[in-house]
């Protein structure tokens, strides 16, 4: 560790979007006392039985009522407290606002146009063309006549996505992604999907395993030079194939320098700074990285897997904004695994069902030092929680199975009613 050792901050550090992936950002800033303050959407969640973070939920989960709720906080702070979001739209929400914020909160973004080509798969798939990139076959749809004259040149399977995520696809979807075996399955699945949205991509499937994803964390300060980099990789996600991180370690050494150095290529190109990081799938013939996706602003849901490792990437950059020494970088002797217990229970049993995963395949890659998401023995709060709602939505579905939905919902409503008296 670099610097002082003081281990508290007179600066604070707001953590924009308050779940799973927050609760690990809070977590990274408490290896240093860091007073933090989660913005959360209405919605409860475990995450916000932490002992790590002072959590406010918002009125509602808008642009408005975050800006609100942030320049609240930030005109109660006698010192500009460093802001750290972890959730996409709330990204673009703080990009679009930076005039309401900048008087209250230390902001690293890159600028605006950036920004809003990031986040958009069009946009940025259009410039990994131009740059010469590796990215998968990527075609544009913006309404049915296009996804039928793009049919025939499709291969299959095929990842259909939205170009630009939105909280009404988020909220409905079942999925952030969908991979399509077949064109039925493509058609149908649109016509559902474009009831949340109208602008989508379809790129081919790239195939190889949950295994062979990797993801580049990255921090670069606001003179747009590096502070940190970590690579990682899936082991599996849930839901299968195209979902969030369920089981991850970090990436093998044979990976690691070329997945860096493309990251670092892309980055200057874009003159990023900020958190971000970026996806890729690594050929099964070559090894070689394609480009999946960018993440732009934020962090990752499985931020914590570089925080285990030794690269405590929210921490870097809290000091970094708030003009404190950082921790440097190392490389943990003990390596470390980061695991979404229910999810990866889940996602294993689906790949056992299918015979893609056997119970020595499964041991061996949950063997070794693993965290969890949620469960800490100094921090039991958030795993308490998750299981007593796991227990209430288990109640829920026997409930629902044994007496039907209307009766459901009328002890629902029956619950209400005896509250509210």
């Amino acid at each position: 560790m670099s610097g002082s050792t003081d281990m508290s901050f007179s600066s604070a550090g707001v953590i924009v979007g308050f779940d799973l992936n927050g609760l690990g950002v809070a977590r990274a800033l408490a290896e240093r006392r860091v007073r933090c303050i989660g913005v959360a959407s209405p919605s409860w969640n475990p995450a916000w039985a932490t002992r790590s973070c002072r959590v406010i939920p918002c009125k509602e989960w808008s642009r408005g009522a975050v800006v609100e709720k942030l320049v609240e906080i930030g005109q109660r702070e006698r010192r500009k407290p460093s802001l750290l979001i972890t959730k996409e739209e709330a990204a673009r929400w703080i990009s679009d606002s930076r005039k309401e914020l900048v008087d209250y909160y230390e902001i690293n973004l890159p600028d605006k146009p950036i920004v809003d080509l990031l986040l958009n798969k069009a946009d940025f798939d259009r410039l990994c063309v131009q740059e010469g990139w590796p990215r998968p076959r990527t075609w544009r749809i913006e309404s049915r006549v296009q996804l039928l004259s793009a049919l025939p040149e499709l291969p299959f399977p095929c990842i259909l996505k939205p170009q630009v995520h939105s909280k009404s696809f988020g909220d409905r979807s079942p999925r952030k992604a969908f991979k399509l075996g077949d064109p039925d399955e493509l058609l149908r699945t649109y016509e559902m999907a474009a009831q949340w949205t109208e602008k989508f991509i379809l790129q081919e499937w790239i195939h190889g395993g949950d295994d062979r994803i990797v993801f580049c964390l990255t921090y670069f300060d606001r003179r747009r030079e590096s502070q940190a980099m970590f690579v990682g990789r899936k082991l599996r996600q849930w839901p299968p194939e195209c979902g969030n991180t369920a089981l991850c370690e970090a990436a093998p050494d044979s990976w690691r320098e070329p997945i860096q150095a493309l990251t670092e290529r892309i980055w200057r190109r874009l003159r990023f700074s900020g958190l971000g990081s970026i996806e890729y799938k690594m050929l099964p013939d070559s090894g070689q990285p394609v480009i999946i996706e960018p993440t732009v602003g934020r962090t990752n849901y499985q931020n914590e897997i570089a925080v285990l490792n030794g690269v405590n990437i929210p921490l870097i950059a809290h000091c970094d904004l708030t003009g404190q020494s950082h921790p440097e970088p190392s490389v943990r002797v003990r390596p470390c695994k980061l695991v979404d217990g229910i999810r990866e229970f889940r996602a294993a049993r689906y790949y056992q069902r299918n015979g893609t995963l056997t119970y020595r395949r499964w041991w061996q890659e949950r063997r070794g030092f693993c965290r969890h998401m949620t469960f800490r023995a100094d921090d039991p709060g958030p795993f308490l929680e998750s299981v007593k709602a796991s227990g209430r939505a288990l109640a829920g579905a026997i409930v629902e199975r044994i007496l039907g939905q209307t009766v459901k919902e009328k002890l629902k409503g029956a619950l209400r009613s005896a509250k509210r008296a």
